[in-house]
């Protein structure tokens, strides 16, 4: 449990379960956003490969946009309410440097 001091954003944000896609080498995998950030997205998915080079594809708008990164962390499983049911979650660096302006124009980060 964290408490408000330890928040490190400055203000507070709406997280919304976005449907996602997320290529790897050998397997494209539907995922949904948890969290997003600056530095990358937490998704719930399927397995991916910790370490792995992945692309990142948001559906925004009509518009596809994809993005390179890599999974850095599992961070253990979450509960989506839009497909009600416990997934095994995953942090995504995002390298492109593209993405920081991507949320800025789109979300509320």
């Amino acid at each position: 449990m964290s408490s408000y001091k330890d928040d490190k954003r400055i203000r507070p944000r709406i997280k919304q379960e976005i449907e996602v896609g997320v290529r790897t080498e050998t397997e494209l995998y539907v995922a949904y956003t948890i969290d997003v950030s600056r530095g990358g997205v937490k998704v719930g998915s399927p397995l991916l490969p910790l370490g792995g080079q992945v692309e990142l594809v948001i559906d925004e708008r009509g518009g596809k946009y994809p993005f390179s990164g890599r999974v850095i962390r599992e961070d253990g499983t979450h509960y989506i309410d839009r497909i009600s049911r416990r997934v095994n979650t995953f942090f995504i660096r995002i390298d492109d440097s593209r993405f920081s302006n991507f949320l800025i124009d789109n979300y509320f980060v």
